[in-house]
């Protein structure tokens, strides 16, 4: 059951369903097809918040916890449920039903624990991206305040075009190793030059201590603590098919 993703589950209740309809009520089968269906609405139970409907047939019918007015099985078959990402990394579910796609909201199970997962990140990374633009803009225009050797203003000494993770890889200490060589190759023709290359050649620590400082803020020590619902833990796969 375990290995069962959420629209397996769907298929298999149908398939119960359809095997419930014509069997005696009173029979063996019955019962065992009876608890096949509850242990599949436990499990699809466990994924997505729903409202459950058994007939007197014991066939049952499945709508959205957080919408009972959309269908997740019904007697004419399973709808399908996707987990689509956006840019920024936020997921969100959808449901399709005889090729009408329409939001699906849930407000418990695991999957709910995903999505508000993908939003916390996403909302973390923009702030670490807004910071990355801050934190560049002072350094860069107390750059452009001082002078090199030759008497011109300073030059810009971080650009981060991917934001946060353009940061992370300054501090990493990870630049075009061909740069590294023009700013050695200054210090020792211009002994006067040195002090404008060492800052460019420091800012690795600089972002190290400025920046991370400024993100462990921002992150709460960098413990990102992902929300449950229900119980739920949201360390699922991102396909739901």
């Amino acid at each position: 059951m375990s290995s069962l993703s959420l629209n397996d589950a769907l298929k298999s209740l149908n398939a119960v369903n359809t095997a419930l309809a014509p069997t005696a009520a009173d029979g063996s089968a019955r019962a065992s097809l009876e608890d096949q269906r509850d242990q599949l609405i436990g499990f699809i139970a466990g994924k997505i918040d729903v409202k459950v409907t058994i007939g007197k047939d014991g066939r049952a019918t499945l709508a959205a916890g957080a919408n009972g007015s959309m269908s997740l099985l019904s007697n004419s078959g399973p709808s399908l449920v996707s987990l689509v990402p956006a840019a920024d990394g936020r997921l969100s579910l959808q449901v399709s039903t005889n090729g009408a796609i329409a939001p699906l909201p849930a407000a418990g199970g695991t999957l709910a624990g995903l999505v508000d997962l993908s939003q916390t990140i996403a909302d973390r990374r923009s702030a670490l991206d807004g910071l990355a633009a801050d934190f560049t803009s002072m350094v860069n225009t107390w750059s452009a305040a001082g002078k090199d050797a030759n008497g011109n203003a300073g030059a810009n000494l971080i650009s981060t075009p991917a934001g946060a993770t353009s940061m992370q890889t300054l501090a990493d200490g990870s630049e075009p190793r061909a740069r590294r060589r023009r700013l050695g190759h200054a210090e020792r023709q211009s002994p006067r030059a040195r002090r404008g290359p060492r800052v460019e050649q420091g800012r690795g620590s600089l972002v190290g201590s400025g920046f991370r400082q400024c993100a462990d803020a921002v992150l709460g020590q960098g413990r990102i603590r992902p929300p449950r619902r229900n119980g739920a833990i949201p360390a699922l796969p991102r396909s739901t098919k």
